[in-house]
C-alpha cells in the first residue's frame, strides 16, 4: 500500500466518523440526512481503495512499454 492511499483511507475515515458524529447530533433532519450521506459515501470511498488495493498484481508496472516510458 502506498503512502497515498494510506493517506486517503486514514482522511475518509476520520471523515466517515466525523460525519456520522454530526449526523447524531443534528438537530435538522436534513443535515442529518446529508451528514449521513457524507458518511456513508466516506465510507465507500475507504472500500474502494481497499478493493482496488487488494485487486491489483503484486508486480510493479513496467518502467517501459514497447521501448517508450510509461
Amino acid at each position: 500500500m502506498t503512502h497515498g492511499e494510506a493517506g486517503l483511507m486514514l482522511v475518509f475515515s476520520l471523515s466517515a466518523f466525523l460525519c456520522l458524529f454530526a449526523a447524531a447530533k443534528a438537530l435538522d433532519t436534513a443535515f442529518a440526512f446529508h451528514a449521513a450521506l457524507a458518511s456513508a459515501a466516506s465510507l465507500l470511498a475507504v472500500l474502494a481503495i481497499l478493493s482496488r488495493y487488494y485487486n491489483r498484481p503484486a508486480s510493479l508496472t513496467p518502467q517501459e512499454i514497447r521501448g517508450r516510458p510509461n
